[in-house]
């Protein structure tokens, strides 16, 4: 019942009295629906719910997605407080060179693997994370949970 965004609960008085429940994934509220309004009221839910969750989801990224983690032992030490913490590492955008031993030496040592190298970063990241060299791209690392 977790996955479904928009449960229907129907019982003897609800036939009775020619309605039924709507109740929502995302704040669990009950709305007592008629059955004549079934169809519009799902689809206008369905929207909402929509939009609440993936505003949410965004909300939870942009809180979890850290920009300004150069180097390794900056990376370190960013995991280190977090698990002090308890909070989550979450994303980290920092320059990689291409070279396959500068990612596994990353992953080595934090247990973060390169994740996306995306179109339009929302910044610009000039220095491999781990050698210091010129970077080639600009990454997303996080670890796989």
């Amino acid at each position: 019942m977790r996955g479904v965004p928009l449960r229907i609960e129907i019982g003897p008085r609800d036939v009775d009295s020619n309605q039924f429940l709507m109740v929502r994934r995302d704040t669990g509220e009950k709305i007592p629906v008629p059955l004549d309004e079934a169809v519009a009221r799902a689809q206008s839910l369905l929207e909402e719910i929509q939009r609440n969750m993936y505003e949410k989801a965004r909300a939870f990224r942009d809180a979890h997605s850290h920009l300004h983690i150069n180097t390794l032992e900056e990376l370190k030490s960013h995991i280190a407080r977090c698990e002090e913490t308890g909070e989550l590492p979450g994303f980290v955008l920092a320059g990689w060179c291409g070279s396959d031993e500068c990612e596994a030496k990353v992953k080595e040592e934090t247990k973060f693997t390169s994740r996306n190298i995306p179109f339009d970063p929302p910044a610009r990241k000039q220095v491999c994370i781990h050698c210091g060299g010129e970077a080639k791209h600009t990454v997303w690392f996080a670890r796989a949970y």
